[in-house]
């Protein structure tokens, strides 16, 4: 069964600039595998040398953080929707 990836607006010129991208998988990993395959340069941005996950690429399935969910291990089950988003930082000068 597919899944809608929600791909944020500073990675969009990872995926053609598409906002979403409909992927399968029954984990989130085959899922983030499945979008590589589809869009190769976005795997740049969301993996460092060593394959991890960027620390500041967040994602959620449904609602749910990834990290406390298993991580790429994480089953899709019923979820209809992966969200990535980078982490934003900053302050007041």
């Amino acid at each position: 069964m597919p899944i809608t990836v929600r791909i944020p607006s500073v990675m969009r010129a990872n995926t053609a600039t598409k906002a979403t991208v409909e992927c399968e998988g029954n984990t989130v990993g085959e899922v983030i595998a499945d979008l590589v395959r589809q869009h190769k340069d976005i795997g740049d941005v969301l993996f460092d040398g060593d394959n991890n996950l960027h620390k500041y690429v967040n994602m959620y399935l449904e609602s749910d953080d990834i990290r406390y969910i298993g991580g790429l291990e994480a089953p899709i089950g019923t979820a209809k929707e992966l969200t990535i988003l980078p982490a934003v930082a900053g302050g007041f000068v």
